[in-house]
């Protein structure tokens, strides 16, 4: 569905978002090598980092990426997602 909005509003996603490195959370008994440590797409703090201080933003980021593994991977695309529709809409009300 946000695939979609963003569609609508011109559709790729912009420049790259910053982001912080989205780690893997296997459990411990699952082995891993270090290039299976971080998904290939991180979690955006631009949008969030505009609305949150420093801890709350950490607090957020924590959160998004806990659970397992495809929980954090969801998060992670959702809230980049979000964050691309918000920077699209905010450019159109500022006219560009």
């Amino acid at each position: 569905m946000l695939v979609a909005v963003l569609d609508a509003l011109d559709g790729a996603l912009p420049e790259p978002i910053p982001s912080q490195p989205l780690l893997i959370r296997l459990p411990p008994n699952v082995e891993a090598s270090p290039e299976d440590a971080v998904f290939p797409v991180g979690l955006p703090t631009r949008l969030l980092g505009s609305l949150l201080d420093d801890r709350e933003l950490a607090t957020a980021l924590e959160s998004l990426s806990d659970g397992p593994p495809h929980h954090a991977l969801a998060n992670a695309l959702m809230a980049l997602l979000v964050d691309a529709i918000h920077a699209r809409v905010t450019a159109a009300k500022e006219g560009g």
